[in-house]
């Protein structure tokens, strides 16, 4: 691998808050990137002289095949469970093709903490799809995090409906839960680093751990109400 600044970083679920929070921390290294997404006019980054878009969706990878050329690294998110293991096998085999050397892919603890749940075998059958076809000169990175906080906002409203907290967990067991910009800035800290530093890692990422006890307790102290827990 070159300096860095012959580097550039090619983007697949950069618009998201995670996507987001990684592209920000690498462009405050002056590190060109390109984001493939359906709507670059919804882009945060559009206006950014560092920043290219290539518009594209996960039915035709012609665009992203065609582009790809020329990036070092990737970074690759897919939030499509039932299509995920084919469509990050078939962007990572056309990265390693193009030669680039480092995926950073994001996965998900549930591959070892549950792995028999169809989150888990989605995740699971997705590493492997790119392991089978990992170039023998590059690098695969696996970030697996926990629990997003921001799924928070999901059910939140169903909170204040209901003044009740569901779970499938039992009221004191621990649940292991990490912010999404904790787990762009690790991508971006790999994405900067050099690649031979990390290799073939497998990151776990827990940043908190509670109770449903514990998040009752919480909400109720935020919403200003007595938040039940229903299992």
């Amino acid at each position: 691998m070159g300096p860095q600044e012959q580097e550039r970083i090619y983007f697949v679920g950069g618009t998201g808050g995670v996507g987001a929070k990684a592209i920000q921390d690498v462009l405050a290294n002056n590190i060109p990137i390109t984001i493939y997404t359906r709507r670059p006019e919804k882009s945060c980054f559009k206006d950014h002289p560092q920043v290219t878009h290539v518009q594209g969706s996960y039915d035709d990878l012609t665009p992203f095949e065609q582009s790809i050329g020329g990036h070092t690294r990737m970074f690759l998110l897919v939030r499509s469970l039932g299509m995920m293991p084919r469509i990050k096998g078939a962007m990572a085999k056309a990265a390693y093709a193009a030669g680039v050397k480092q995926i950073v892919a994001v996965s998900s603890l549930t591959v070892s903490v549950h792995p028999f749940t169809f989150i888990g075998q989605a995740h699971a059958r997705s590493e492997d799809a790119i392991r089978a076809i990992q170039s023998v000169d590059a690098t695969y990175v696996i970030l697996r995090p926990w629990r997003f906080m921001s799924n928070y906002a999901i059910f939140a409203k169903h909170v204040v409906q209901t003044k009740t907290l569901v779970s499938v967990a039992a009221p004191d067991t621990p649940q292991g839960w990490i912010s999404t910009d904790d787990i762009g800035a690790l991508a971006a800290i790999i994405l900067r680093d050099p690649i031979e530093k990390h290799g073939d890692a497998i990151y776990p990422m827990v940043g908190e751990l509670l109770t449903a006890n514990q998040q009752t307790e919480t909400l109720s102290k935020l919403l200003g109400f007595a938040v039940a827990f229903k299992r």
